[in-house]
This record gives C-alpha cells, sequence and structure tokens, in this order.
C-alpha cells in the first residue's frame, strides 16, 4: 500500500511545465489579472442607460433624423406662408436637384418645380388665399426653374436635339395646361384678388408658352429631315426607342391618374377621358417617327395635368367653370355640349385634337 503512494508521489514530483509552457501562462494569467477585464457590462434596462455618452449621441442623432424626415414628409402638401414651406423649397426640393446628374435629368427637375409652383398658385386660388405677396413669391421661384429647364435644353440642342425638343415640348404643354387650369380655378374662387392674381399668372406663363411652343414645332421638322438626309440610322433608332419609352410611360401614368380619380367623375367626363386616352394608345401604336411620339407625350402631359389638378383640388377641372355673381353660365354649357356632340359625330384624329382644344378653351 505504502509502496504505490510512494510511487504515485515520485511520478508526480516529475511532472513539470517546460519554459515555453510557463511563460504562456504567464501572460495569460497577467492578461486575464487586467482591471478593464472585470468592467461589468451595463444592461440596457438599467434606467441611466440611454443616458451614457454614446448612448445619448446615437440616440440624438437618431432623432434628429426622424424628426427631420418626418417634417421634410409634411412639408410635401405645404403651401406659401404655412410654417413648413420653408423646407419644402429649400431643403426638400434642394436635395431633389442634387441627385439630378444628366443635363436631362436637371432640366426635367427645373420643370417640375416650376410646375410644383403653379400648382401653388392654383391650389391657392381654390381657397381664395392667393394674394399679391404670395403670388410675387410663386413667380418669382417658377421663373427661376422655367429659366433654367429652358437653357439647358438649348444649351444640349446641339448635341442632342432629340432631347431639347422634348423637353422643350413637354414643357410648353405643361405651361399651356396650367394656364387654362388657373383660368378656371380663378374664375370658380370666391375671392375677387385670387381670381385676379390667376389670371396674371395664367396671362404671363401663356406668352412663356406659346413662344417655346412654336420652337419646339420646328425643332421635330428640322430633326426629323437632319436624320433622314443624313442617313444616322443608329441614332434613328435610339432616338425612336427612346421617344416611344418615354411617350408610354407617360400615358401609363396618366391612365393610373385616371384610376385614381374616375371614382369622382360624372359619366360623361369618364366617357370623354377614356376615349382620350384610347386615342392615344391608338396614336401611340401607330406612331413611326419621333415627331408622333412627341405628340402623344405633349398631349398626354395636358390630360395628366388636368387629372392631378382635378384629383388635388377636389373639383372636376374637365367641365368648363361657370360665371361668378349673376349669369347661369347657360353659354359655356351649351358650348360644351355641342362641343362634346361634335367630337363624337368626328373621326379620330378630330376627336382627339377637338379633347384637348377644348381642355385649352380658357387660355
Amino acid at each position: 500500500m505504502n509502496t504505490f503512494f510512494d510511487q504515485f508521489k515520485k511520478e508526480a514530483l516529475n511532472i513539470k511545465l517546460s519554459a515555453t509552457e510557463k511563460q504562456v501562462l504567464r501572460v495569460r494569467l497577467h492578461k486575464a489579472m487586467r482591471p478593464e477585464t472585470h468592467t461589468k457590462i451595463r444592461s440596457p434596462y438599467a434606467p441611466d442607460f440611454f443616458f451614457l455618452p454614446k448612448i445619448a449621441t446615437s440616440m440624438a442623432l437618431l432623432l434628429i433624423v426622424a424628426l427631420v424626415s418626418g417634417t421634410a414628409f409634411a412639408a410635401e402638401n405645404s403651401l406659401p406662408g404655412e410654417p413648413l414651406y420653408a423646407i419644402k423649397v429649400n431643403v426638400n426640393e434642394r436635395v431633389a436637384g442634387a441627385l439630378a446628374l444628366t443635363d436631362e435629368a436637371k432640366a426635367e427637375w427645373h420643370t417640375q418645380v416650376a410646375e410644383v409652383r403653379l400648382e401653388e398658385a392654383e391650389k391657392l386660388a381654390s381657397l381664395g388665399r392667393l394674394d399679391a405677396s404670395k403670388s410675387a413669391e410663386i413667380e418669382d421661384n417658377f421663373n427661376t426653374h422655367a429659366q433654367s429647364a429652358e437653357d439647358i435644353a438649348e444649351r444640349i440642342k446641339k448635341d442632342d436635339p432629340d432631347t431639347s425638343n422634348r423637353l422643350t415640348a413637354k414643357r410648353s404643354a405643361l405651361l399651356r395646361a396650367h394656364d387654362s387650369i388657373l383660368v378656371r380655378v380663378g374664375k370658380e374662387s370666391n375671392d375677387d384678388d385670387s381670381e385676379k392674381l390667376a389670371s396674371g399668372i395664367a396671362q404671363r406663363i401663356r406668352t412663356r408658352s406659346e413662344k417655346k411652343e412654336s420652337i419646339a414645332t420646328s425643332s421635330v421638322f428640322s430633326i426629323s429631315t437632319t436624320i433622314s438626309s443624313d442617313k444616322e440610322n443608329e441614332r434613328e433608332i435610339k432616338a425612336l426607342v427612346k421617344a416611344e419609352k418615354i411617350a408610354t410611360t407617360a400615358l401609363e401614368n396618366s391612365k393610373e391618374k385616371y384610376e385614381d380619380l374616375k371614382e369622382s367623375l360624372d359619366s360623361d367626363t369618364k366617357m370623354a377621358v377614356e376615349l382620350q386616352l384610347n386615342l392615344l394608345s391608338a396614336k401611340l401604336e401607330g406612331a413611326q417617327e419621333v415627331m408622333e411620339y412627341t405628340e402623344v407625350l405633349r398631349d398626354t402631359t395636358v390630360l395628366k395635368a388636368f387629372l392631378k389638378a382635378s384629383k388635388k383640388l377636389n373639383r372636376n377641372l374637365f367641365s368648363r367653370p361657370e360665371k361668378r355673381g349673376g349669369g347661369d353660365g347657360n353659354d359655356d354649357v351649351d358650348t360644351s355640349t355641342s362641343s362634346q356632340k361634335s367630337s363624337k359625330n368626328s373621326d379620330m384624329e378630330e376627336e382627339h385634337d377637338s379633347f384637348t382644344d377644348d381642355l385649352l378653351r380658357d387660355r
């Protein structure tokens, strides 16, 4: 028995760590004994957890982002004179503009902002809140963006006449549409100042649109002639594909706007709008030249502007307005009815032109 324990003790004394093993163990022990390894992990449920410097900073940043995002979103529908309008113009729109990288995108952005200014004038006029100060602010900003869009279109005209012409034609169509919408909304306003100011804005953008419309029309024909005479087949194909894509997208957007609005329209208006959409679809399908696609884009732009305005202002802008104060508006109604009957009895092209012309009749 004693012999066994003696032998066990002898063998145990011979078990030793090598010098390398001792060094490794020493390093690990020193590391384990360092104070920072014993720092307690603070529970996120502790009352003061969110007041720690790093946590507080992160939470503050998240809160700021949330507040700014929410404020920016709320500002989208603000109007001149309202608290959030400065954020809409100086933050939201400038951020969107910074994301427009190409000349075409920049021109589209300037045109979009210019249209928003006109939509604001329409909304204020419909509410009877369009005064001289707001009107001047809107027009000043509108002129800045409209001119910038025109300058870009003119600058790229030499190198990319197709895009330049399309931008000009679309912008001209937008101005024509909002010219008519402003007049209609002004006539229906219960505020004399709003009617007068809306009419004044309409008159001034009419002058601009008529000037640019004549330039756009001449450009379409010159582009088509140049392509054919120079036999630039590759460029012609690319231009046609791009023009078709843009016109198709615009028409699809108009159809979506109509679907969103049609429940609030009367049966006659629905019939007229659906007929126009069908005619535009047929014209798009039969288009073979850039000019024809541009014409579809132009008329689709007018239709879309009226659909958007009818939705935003909660009124049927496809019907001609009645005169305020006196006058029963019978002349207007009879004219509209006559126009609709004439439109139904004409061929496809005449119906198409009649619809657009009727929308722009108040210009």
